[in-house]
């Protein structure tokens, strides 16, 4: 059930470049990501100054998509961002959210 519902949140974008977007919550106890109210929420530990939120962001989507390209495509200064993620396959990227997600109720 999980991976539908991601899978829903998840566009291509065209030339292997699928799309979502992710609202981000600066100043919380530790970073971590979680599907909450049919949204994907990342909750970063790095305050807003200095696009320390966005720098914390990429590199967490970096450690779980390390051979995939990713990109903020939109809202560099607001807190609802569009994330790219270059890929030969949408079930890679729902998959991996599905294994980081699956602590949270989907």
């Amino acid at each position: 059930m999980c991976e539908a519902l991601i899978a829903n949140k998840i566009k291509e974008a065209g030339k292997g470049c699928y799309i979502f977007q992710v609202y981000v919550i600066p100043k919380q106890e530790k970073a971590s990501l979680e599907f909450k109210d049919n949204e994907l929420i990342f909750r970063s530990n790095s305050s807003c100054k200095r696009h320390n939120v966005n720098t914390q962001l990429i590199s967490y989507l970096k450690e779980l998509f390390p051979e995939h390209r990713v990109t903020i495509v939109k809202g560099i200064n607001q807190r609802l961002k569009l994330i790219c993620i270059e890929s030969r396959d949408k079930s890679i990227i729902t998959r991996t959210l599905c294994k980081v997600l699956q602590s949270y109720s989907c």
